[in-house]
């Protein structure tokens, strides 16, 4: 489960990084519509994100059993769902602790960034 956890991170800096930042696609145009107002709560549609989790588990239940491929697959998601709860921290108590505060500026920057 640390494994997908800790794996997420690589995860989702791939797929933003090759999806949402490349070639037009909806999938960029969602995003850039998240680049336009930050504080919209736009995100994957859950079909999405359930046929990527059947996708990884069914990838590594063929090198480890079913179980140990359930596990990775929740600790992806336990990751995805931590990134999601800390993605937007302004106006939180979270934004006050200085940790995240560094982190939202960090955030901030990806957000000036131009889209083309």
């Amino acid at each position: 489960m640390v494994l997908g956890f800790i794996s997420w991170g690589l995860l989702e800096y791939v797929l933003h990084r090759s999806v949402l930042h490349s070639r037009p696609s909806m999938a960029r145009r969602s995003h850039a519509w998240h680049h336009a107002d930050p504080t919209a709560l736009i995100s994957a549609p859950v079909l999405t994100a359930m046929a990527a989790a059947c996708a990884i588990w069914a990838m590594l239940s063929m090198a480890f059993p079913a179980g140990v491929a359930c596990l990775v697959v929740f600790g992806v998601y336990a990751g995805y769902s931590y990134y999601a709860l800390l993605h937007h921290r302004r106006g939180t108590a979270l934004a006050r602790v200085e940790y995240f505060a560094r982190l939202e500026r960090v955030h901030r920057i990806h957000y000036n960034l131009n889209m083309s």
